[in-house]
């Protein structure tokens, strides 16, 4: 044992793989560039709103109509760190259930009825449903499997 690392070998995927990856992709990008649009504009407008309604005296920031409070910066700033932060968990949550409903749980079902059709030794397929369509290879690789096991 050397201990050099093992290199790795270069991986070209196929046109089902690059169509099942641009899916997923596609799947999760309008939700978060929609999260992300609407984290910026609440930071923007944030920033806008501090500017407008707290003087910053010591920086030669002193709008019309503004208070010197530190208390007003502050309570501010906390609504727009918390609404940045629900947005966030948002997009986090939005993203976890999309590769949960895409991924996860098409593995939980394929991985019941296999099991379903070893324990009871019956010829059997497992198939591709609507919402299975990234897995689809897998699924033709276990009835490929399944049809050379009944033999």
């Amino acid at each position: 044992m050397s201990g050099a690392p093992e290199k790795r070998k270069k991986i070209v995927l196929s046109i089902r793989e690059r169509e099942i990856l641009r899916q997923l992709f596609i799947k999760t990008l309008a939700p978060v560039v929609v999260i992300i649009l609407i984290n910026s504009a609440v930071l923007f407008y944030g920033l806008e709103l501090l500017m407008q309604k707290v003087a910053l005296g010591n920086y030669g920031l002193s709008p019309g109509n503004a208070t010197s409070s530190i208390t007003a910066f502050v309570s501010i700033y906390v609504v727009v760190a918390v609404i940045d932060i629900m947005l966030m968990v948002l997009l986090t949550v939005i993203s976890m259930y999309i590769v949960l409903r895409n991924v996860v749980l098409p593995i939980m079902r394929i991985t019941r009825e296999m099991k379903q059709g070893v324990d009871s030794k019956t010829k059997m397929t497992i198939v591709v449903r609507k919402t299975d369509s990234l897995l689809a290879p897998l699924i033709d690789i276990i009835n490929t499997l399944f049809r050379i096991a009944s033999f």
